[in-house]
Order: C-alpha cells, then sequence, then structure tokens
C-alpha cells in the first residue's frame, strides 16, 4: 500500500456509471454537476478489511508493506463545491 492514512474515494464501476448516467439526465447543457460519492476511505482501512474479509490476519497472514505515495500524490482527497450557482 501506498500510505495507510491516505484518503480516497472508491466506487464501483457500475456506481460510477449510474451517476455518470444520472447526471447526464439531469443536465441541460454547459451545467458543472457534483457527484455524491459518499465519503472517503483510508487505505490502510480498505486494506485491513479486505484482509480479514478474506478470512485472514493483517500483518500476521498477509504482510502488508508501505511503499509511500508517488511523487506529488495527494494524501488525502478535497471535495469542493457550493451551494450557488456558477455564472
Amino acid at each position: 500500500m501506498t500510505d495507510p492514512y491516505a484518503l480516497r474515494y472508491l466506487v464501483l464501476i457500475s456506481e460510477g456509471m449510474l451517476l455518470v448516467l444520472q447526471t447526464r439526465a439531469m443536465g441541460q447543457g454547459k451545467e458543472a454537476l457534483l457527484l455524491d460519492v459518499g465519503k472517503p476511505v483510508r487505505n490502510g482501512d480498505l486494506a485491513e478489511n479486505m484482509i480479514r474479509l478474506s478470512g485472514f490476519e493483517p500483518g500476521k497472514d498477509i504482510p502488508v508493506k508501505v511503499i509511500g505515495l508517488r511523487p506529488g500524490s495527494p494524501r488525502g482527497v478535497a471535495a469542493h463545491y457550493s451551494t450557488g450557482r456558477a455564472p
């Protein structure tokens, strides 16, 4: 894993396609629509949960190696939105 504290948004392909289709149906032209993809997940939590769901113990049955973030890759993600309309 890159960084156990890095936050990422996770969406299944089917969920992503549904969001895209819904925004396409809602849009009427040149609007910028914001997709609600839920809450971000920590990489470490995701790795540990996936290992446990597979019937193993993280760090004991399956080692978890932290390799660090790539240069320029953010540790967290920020959702920017406004309740107003763009001009």
